[in-house]
């Protein structure tokens, strides 16, 4: 907290002193309803010098802090939930502001008692006060912060106030500190307290060798201080310090405690100016267990400490954290069970927390079904409305097994504290920091690094998120093994991926706009190279295999364009899950931050076409460059119905890779939407036997199909499904063969089993259109021309069919709203234009008619 942010500064005489103020005062109680306003009353009227009042206790939930606050405004509460008092007084310790610290016991009434005795905080004849309001084991005391910077806090290992303040002095005479007592006759007294607690006084004795007596006055001679009991205002810093304290003292269960809170707060701390990695961490742990004897399993040491400690949060899901960092999920569910069932979640800070562990137990237990693991990582650089709007919808619409790897890039408006406080309570969550702004790449392949999961997704903070959004994504990455790289459709966003007219005007109304959107579209994949990197999906192995994001992009533009053009020169194929739909904000760092984007995006298109255009056209990859270009280039040309400069870009990426199957495949599917079937037959035999058999077999069957052959086609059909018996094309053919055989029902069976075979393949649909058609049944057979032409809009037969019906049903409006769609998606495609002109000619919109053919002049040219 800053002294300069006064209104963070609750006490009740914040606006009137400055900061900071004189004297904090800490007061402990036992339980939520303790009663602090005597102790409220008591420093209001009776002290004259600026103060602030901190309250400490154990185990309060969200709920508990919140009705205390109301009930005590003047009071600071603990921000964060505690497992013991002493814990809660050394974290109120660490955030108060005063320059001395009182300590109160945990009577409150006593406390009142002995406030208003307080006259001066500056007594010279010690350099700690001890008072006794109301005997030996209800003392408090008063020191300069400087004392509490040199001895440490009071040590959590004792379980009651007396036992760790009569520690506490024995620290202070040992460095050479004075104590003070108005409550002792004379000085140089032995204090000597009322009977301590059993475990205590056993604590005590083992530590010190000495019964629980102090002596008071004068400082002694100082001798060296090697049993501080650290506390720091990060309690990171302070977990890890305390863990290495026991371990001095071999006290490993306790240290191993530490360690494992330490854990659970590192990612969400803020540790600038202290060395500390997290391997460190892991790697004291597992000295520790090693140290600790009593088992050799680790697991058993494990559960040994979480039933002497069932409640405590920061244990439980520290120690989770470290099983998980093991790949042992099956010990690290059992350990959230445990944890819940004995309590944890009652005693959490908040029902949300609880249940977030719940899921978490679960998604543990589906990890070892196969259920994978989704890394999603989060850049942040200030702009934190986006942020906190970003993760809601992440929390609300995602139930798979997922992480977040937040990356601040530096962020000063807050992002920073709040990413910590999310981490802090959610286990599934983890923060790195940078102090400066390292870009996109460089933040993203910090996040890809630290990422545990199977898939990892690239996700912009200035996005809302939607209902089935991961799931379509994965189900996209999954149609194929070969896919590489899946990114969504949004409102804002360059490219394809931009819907032209979405049909919400406020975020309010976006998840019943995106489910309909889906709905709609399910199934929808869309071949195209460039994935933008506001939302992008991929497997880890594609990482493994091409590389990280390229950090000479900086800031950010082009580093996705290089990423995706990696992956398909290495083989995989990229595609837009065109049945996803979220909200974007667009370039909400650039714009907030004040990054010139005209300027990054000129810069790195500059130093994009620089790398590519260096590789040389011998080189293995440069050799891919080409046939990459042939490929896209021949596929506009079939757009346009230029089949033989399409045939030519094809010949000539053959030229530079003979039998390849992939060239060939396409040459062949080209050939065949063009009815070159004999041509298309004489290619697909030049595929060497093996090689993408399965395809090669049902384009086999397509060809002899298209020439009437069908005993031919039956026989390429049966070997395709021999190969796999799901194959969507080739059911599709087995029903078309069948319509072609007059046995309607046999045929409609087969196109129905193709399309739940493979949701996104989009000819069956079409097919069992035209059966509905036949049978008079129009409305239902325009919604399957529709779903088919949705799914597969460049190939002819399914434009010139859901075109026609529309046109039969005289659906104009209708049927122009997916051919906006489609043309939206294939820019090149001449059918789709004309088609799209006739929709309109066809209402009267003749204007809008000849715009339309300006357009298709310029984009794809008039033959």
């Amino acid at each position: 907290m800053s002294f300069g942010n006064r209104g963070a500064f609750r006490s009740y005489r914040a606006l009137q002193h400055s900061l900071p103020p004189e004297l904090s005062i800490i007061m402990p109680f036992v339980n939520r309803d303790a009663n602090l306003e005597p102790a409220i009353t008591a420093s209001r009227e009776s002290l004259q010098f600026s103060h602030e009042l901190l309250a400490a206790g154990s185990c309060l939930t969200d709920r508990d802090r919140e009705e205390l606050q109301i009930s005590y405004p003047a009071i600071r509460m603990p921000d964060d939930f505690h497992a013991s008092l002493l814990e809660s007084i050394n974290d109120a310790i660490s955030r108060s502001l005063g320059k001395r610290i009182l300590l109160g016991s945990p009577d409150v009434d006593k406390n009142a008692e002995g406030i208003r005795k307080l006259k001066s905080i500056d007594d010279p004849r010690g350099d700690i006060q001890f008072e006794f309001p109301a005997g030996k084991n209800r003392g408090w005391i008063i020191g300069r912060r400087s004392v509490f910077e040199a001895i440490g806090g009071l040590d959590e290992r004792f379980r009651t106030w007396p036992g760790a303040i009569f520690d506490f002095f024995i620290r202070a005479r040992l460095a050479g500190l004075s104590i003070y007592s108005s409550g002792a006759e004379k000085e140089g007294v032995l204090v000597d307290p009322d009977p301590l607690d059993p475990i205590d006084a056993y604590l005590f004795r083992k530590k010190w060798q000495i019964e629980p007596k102090v002596a008071l006055g004068p400082a002694l001679s100082p001798t060296s201080q090697e049993v501080l009991f650290p506390i720091h205002r990060d309690p990171c810093i302070r977990y890890w310090k305390q863990g290495l304290y026991y371990k001095k003292f071999k006290d490993f269960l306790a240290a191993l405690a530490s360690m494992f809170r330490t854990v659970n707060v590192f990612h969400s701390a803020d540790r600038r100016g202290f060395s500390l990695e997290f391997p460190q961490i892991l790697a004291e742990i597992d000295n520790l267990l090693d140290q600790g004897g009593g088992s050799s399993d680790p697991g058993l040491q494990i559960a040994k400490l979480m039933e002497t400690q069932p409640g405590d949060k920061r244990l439980a899901l520290g120690a989770t954290e470290y099983l998980l960092e093991e790949n042992r999920f099956q010990e690290a569910a059992e350990v959230m069970k445990s944890w819940i069932s004995g309590g944890g979640a009652q005693e959490m800070p908040s029902e949300t927390l609880a249940s977030k562990a719940q899921a978490l137990s679960s998604a543990l237990l589906a990890s070892q079904s196969q259920a994978p693991l989704v890394s999603i990582i989060i850049l942040t650089y200030n702009q934190l409305r986006y942020t906190r709007e970003c993760v809601e919808s992440l929390r609300r619409h995602t139930p798979q097994p997922h992480e977040i790897v937040f990356v601040d890039n530096g962020s000063s408006d807050g992002t920073d504290k709040w990413l910590r406080q999310q981490v802090g309570k959610n286990i599934n969550y983890r923060l790195i920091e940078n102090k400066t702004n390292h870009g996109f790449s460089k933040g993203s392949n910090q996040g890809i690094k630290a990422a545990r999961g199977k898939y990892i997704l690239l996700l912009n903070n200035d996005v809302v998120l939607t209902e089935g959004w991961l799931t379509g994504l994965l189900e996209c990455l999954e149609s194929s093994q070969r896919t590489g790289i899946v990114g969504p459709m949004a409102n804002s966003i360059s490219g394809p991926q931009q819907v032209p007219k979405v049909g919400y005007s406020s975020v309010t109304d976006l998840d019943e706009y995106a489910r309909s959107f889906r709905e709609k579209n399910l199934g929808r994949r869309i071949p195209f190279r460039r994935i933008v990197g506001f939302c992008m999906l991929f497997r880890r192995e594609l990482v493994e295999k091409i590389g990280l994001l390229d950090e000479s992009f900086g800031t950010g533009n082009f580093e996705d364009d290089d990423f995706c053009l990696r992956a398909e020169l290495a083989g995989y194929r990229n595609l837009i899950a065109g049945d996803v739909f979220i909200h974007h904000f667009g370039s909400r760092s650039f714009a907030g931050n004040g990054i010139d984007y005209h300027s990054a995006l000129g810069g790195n298109r500059k130093k994009f076409n620089e790398k590519w255009s260096a590789i040389g056209p011998k080189t293995p990859e440069g050799k891919n460059l080409l046939i990459l270009k042939a490929r896209e280039s021949a596929r506009q040309f079939s757009d346009r119905e230029q089949i033989d400069k399409a045939i030519d870009r094809l010949l000539s990426a053959l030229a530079l890779q003979p039998q390849d199957p992939d060239l060939l495949l396409e040459l062949a599917e080209i050939l065949l939407e063009a009815k070159g079937f004999e041509k298309a037959i004489e290619v697909l035999q030049k595929i060497s036997a093996g090689a993408q058999e399965e395809s090669r077999m049902a384009l086999l069957g397509y060809g002899f199909e298209g020439l009437g052959k069908l005993e031919e086609a039956e026989e390429w059909v049966e070997r395709a499904l021999s190969q796999n018996a799901h194959s969507a094309p080739a059911l599709n053919l087995k029903g078309i063969l069948a319509y072609r055989r007059k046995k309607m029902e046999k045929a409609a069976g087969f196109f129905q089993r193709a399309l739940e075979t493979d949701k996104g393949y989009g000819e069956p649909y079409t097919n069992l259109a035209l059966l509905k058609w036949s049978a008079g049944q129009k409305e239902e057979a325009l919604s399957l021309f529709e779903k088919g032409f949705i799914l597969a809009p460049t190939i002819p037969d399914q434009i010139m069919n859901y075109h026609a019906a529309v046109t039969e049903m005289a659906q104009f409006a209708r049927g122009e709203k997916y051919f906006r769609e489609a043309k939206a998606l294939h820019p090149f495609h001449k059918r789709i234009h004309f088609l799209l002109i006739d929709l309109l000619l066809r209402q009267g919109r003749h204007a809008e008619a000849m715009k339309e053919i300006e357009e298709a002049m310029i984009t794809i040219g008039i033959d």
